[in-house]
């Protein structure tokens, strides 16, 4: 076994090395200032005039990211109407590593006190694990932390909760964003994803006002169908500047896509798929996690339909070779920022609420992601997708990877602004 480590542990590195090498020079830091800190067990109240996020820190991980991490809140602070407060937590490289319960806990109380919108969990935080009733399907449960007046039940207690009572809300309070490299050279990556979100708000990555949708024939209904994307995005970019591929006799070829990314830096690439959790198929070829890694330009935030597209739990980068796709879109080389998934075998269907989100309201991704949230993990939405299954035993599975992106109608418009204009409307 050990002779099996040590040459991936090399390749891990040599990995790592290439993708350094092959990025832009790094930017000399400018000055840092502490981030405020809430301690476990006594959240302080905050004004309520911003949106309150709390951000739980990986402990074993925050010495390597530190100046990083906190220039990245202070910079999303200064463009946005947030708040953050930090928490650091034992994780699960820790021995002592906090439960999902105790981090449960902790949500609830800022929830109830400071009203708080969203988490940003940084690092190898742990997750509750759910498994459905219906089919051999398991895995990560980001709901565990945004339905915080639900209450989640193990009921033959074999490690996987699989009751869910729906609270006086029926949907999630909270929206939560899994900001999580992979194992393997876990600080690199963390600090190489803070220097593009750095770039990113500096203005040193620019990227093209445009969406790029690509469907595999199985999935061509979801270009304009009753879940289809293209025409909310031709509402927010126009209907000239999306790009498809695999369109009704159009077949999409994996060579085809990543030349399309590579020459693209979009916006949004929006795929629906066939996947697992380490590969994206298409009506030819496909994609593997380690090929991502290495993808240039690319697309600043991508949203995947396929099954365990976002399955941290079954593919967690302790090697180069096991990272999870999504991950992968987020913490490679590309400009990517923000990915989605599934934990198990369904797509994220509803995506398109994600987007509408964004045009209706010019919200960040939090908020927009919470809309599609609110829609599907709720009894009633259950009872009308699936009428013969029990809402109480169906979780969509969604999961949220990146940081806080969010979409400009207009580049002269900063975010600030649009922010103002956002809160004027509610």
């Amino acid at each position: 076994m050990e002779d099996q480590i040590i040459p991936q542990r090399i390749i891990g590195i040599l990995i790592c090395t290439i993708i350094a090498m092959s990025s832009t020079p790094s930017f000399v830091h400018g000055k840092t200032v502490d981030v405020s800190v809430i301690e476990n067990n006594d959240p302080t109240s905050l004004n309520l005039t911003t949106d309150h996020i709390i951000v739980v820190i990986d402990s074993q991980l925050y010495p390597y990211i530190k100046e990083k991490v906190t220039r990245y809140l202070n910079e999303v602070e200064e463009r946005f109407l947030v708040k953050f407060s930090v928490v650091k937590v034992d994780s699960l490289r820790s021995q002592k590593s906090i439960t999902p319960a105790e981090l449960r806990v902790m949500l609830q109380k800022e929830y109830a006190v400071n009203g708080t919108v969203g988490a940003l969990l940084v690092g190898q935080i742990p997750y509750a694990l759910w498994k459905q009733e219906v089919g051999n399907n398991s895995g990560v449960l980001s709901l565990f932390y945004e339905d915080l007046d639900g209450d989640f039940e193990d009921r033959n207690q074999d490690g996987y909760y699989d009751y869910h009572t729906f609270g006086l809300k029926e949907g999630p309070e909270i929206w939560v964003c899994w900001m999580r490299p992979p194992m393997f050279g876990h600080a690199f990556f963390m600090n190489s994803f803070l220097e593009k979100t750095h770039k990113y708000y500096t203005g040193e990555i620019i990227t093209t006002k445009k969406a790029f949708v690509a469907c595999h024939e199985d999935y061509d209904n979801n270009f304009y169908g009753p879940i289809g994307v293209v025409p909310v995005l031709q509402d927010i970019y126009g209907p000239t500047k999306i790009d498809k591929d695999g369109e009704g006799t159009d077949t999409a070829v994996a060579n085809e896509i990543w030349k399309q990314l590579r020459s693209g830096g979009y916006e949004i690439f929006d795929t629906w798929q066939h996947a697992s959790s380490t590969y994206q198929a298409w009506d030819q070829s496909g994609f593997q996690s380690l090929k991502v890694l290495f993808l240039s330009n690319g697309a600043l935030m991508t949203f995947l339909y396929g099954c365990h597209s976002a399955d941290f739990w079954a593919a967690p980068g302790t090697t180069p070779f096991n990272v999870n796709i999504a991950v992968s879109y987020v913490f490679g080389r590309s400009i990517g920022q923000v990915a989605s998934g599934t934990s198990w075998s369904y797509g994220t269907e509803y995506k398109y609420m994600i987007y509408e989100a964004m045009r209706d309201h010019e919200t960040y991704l939090g908020n927009a992601w919470f809309a599609m949230e609110s829609y599907v993990e709720t009894s009633s939405f259950v009872e009308q997708r699936y009428p013969d299954r029990d809402p109480h035993t169906e979780c969509a599975g969604n999961t949220l990877i990146g940081t806080l992106q969010h979409y400009k109608e207009n580049d002269s418009l900063t975010i600030l602004q649009i922010f103002k204009s956002f809160l004027k409307s509610i």
